[in-house]
């Protein structure tokens, strides 16, 4: 059965309700982990009497949160892999249909041809073969209309395909993030996050637990504090200021620059970001600041950069040559 426009309307919709449920769930987390903070470092008086009150409540409000959050998640990921999969089979079907009508327009073109080279042989036998003639003419054309509007449908899906897996496809690490650091030298390892961003923060806990893993010190994550320079506007992104550059989503500070392949701390988390990352297109950015200890890093996760870039300029080529557009 085809892929109808309601069909897509329908499912995109409910793709938008849950992924609005996540931000609100994302929302009650950020105010439950506000919660804690305040429970444990806002010393008035009213907040000391109640601070066990607080910390019960900022707890099961971030766990629940977690949770709807976790099934929100799951799933606006199912009805993602549902369009993706209806629209696979349209595609398919429309390509066969289209193959199907070249394979008719050459045929009645040849029929055309022979029907032409008929009429010469009899002055009696013209009128009916100029009749053959036009209708297979007119059939040619029909045909030739239809495979234009099947080659717009095509491109119209790719658009959607191409949507669908930025937006269902956050960045993650792969087994060779793990590999690159085993029995490697160690290190501590800082995480600051963009705030209000819940892909960075679930991105970021990724690469928490991954260095943990492999036998890393990585304290709890932070949100990315003010820039130290006073000459950058405060208007600019906190990743901005901290020197990530606007296309740029992973920026690391370590004492001096690192180089691939060394058996150092620096090495291995190098070869570990260079090679085991999924989604993130610009790679990630390494900065040198003397003033950090020895093996100490600073990871800063910004905002993810959205992998469609120029699609029209991507779509609106040669079909044939885009047909495997890797997402």
């Amino acid at each position: 059965m085809m892929f109808t426009s309601s069909d897509a309307s329908s499912l995109v919709r409910e793709l938008w309700w849950w992924e609005h449920a996540e931000y609100v769930f994302g929302s009650l987390v950020a105010a439950a982990c506000a919660g804690e903070y305040i429970a444990s470092f806002n010393k008035r008086p009213w907040v000391v009497t109640h601070k066990d009150r607080i910390e019960k409540t900022s707890t099961l409000v971030l766990v629940a949160a977690l949770v709807l959050e976790l099934i929100c998640v799951s799933r606006a990921n199912s009805k993602s892999d549902e369009v993706i999969g209806k629209l696979r089979d349209t595609a398919e079907a429309a390509d066969t249909l289209a193959q199907a009508a070249v394979q008719k327009s050459n045929t009645a073109l040849t029929q055309s041809q022979t029907a032409i080279t008929n009429a010469g042989a009899a002055e009696s036998a013209s009128d009916k073969a100029q009749q053959k003639a036009d209708d297979a003419s007119g059939r040619a054309s029909k045909l030739s209309g239809k495979l234009a509007e099947d080659e717009k449908a095509e491109v119209a899906l790719k658009r959607l395909l191409w949507m669908i897996d930025t937006k269902a496809s956050p960045r993650s690490l792969n087994d060779k993030f793990v590999k690159a650091l085993k029995d490697k030298p160690k290190g501590t390892a800082d995480i600051w996050v963009f705030p209000n961003d819940k892909e960075a923060y679930l991105f970021s806990t990724s690469i928490q637990n991954a260095l943990k893993g492999a036998g890393w010190s990585v304290p709890e994550i932070v949100l990315i504090p003010e820039a130290e320079d006073p000459r950058i506007p405060k208007s600019a992104p906190p990743d901005v200021r901290w020197g990530m550059s606007l296309v740029g989503d992973i920026l690391i500070f370590s004492r001096e620059q690192p180089i691939a392949g060394t058996n150092t701390a620096a090495g291995a988390l190098f070869d570990a970001f260079c090679s085991g990352m999924h989604g993130v297109v610009t790679g990630c950015e390494f900065g040198v600041r003397p003033q950090l200890p020895p093996d100490h890093f600073v990871i800063m996760v910004g905002q993810r950069i959205s992998r469609i870039g120029s699609l029209d300029d991507k779509l609106n080529s040669n079909p044939k040559t885009n047909a495997n557009t890797p997402h």
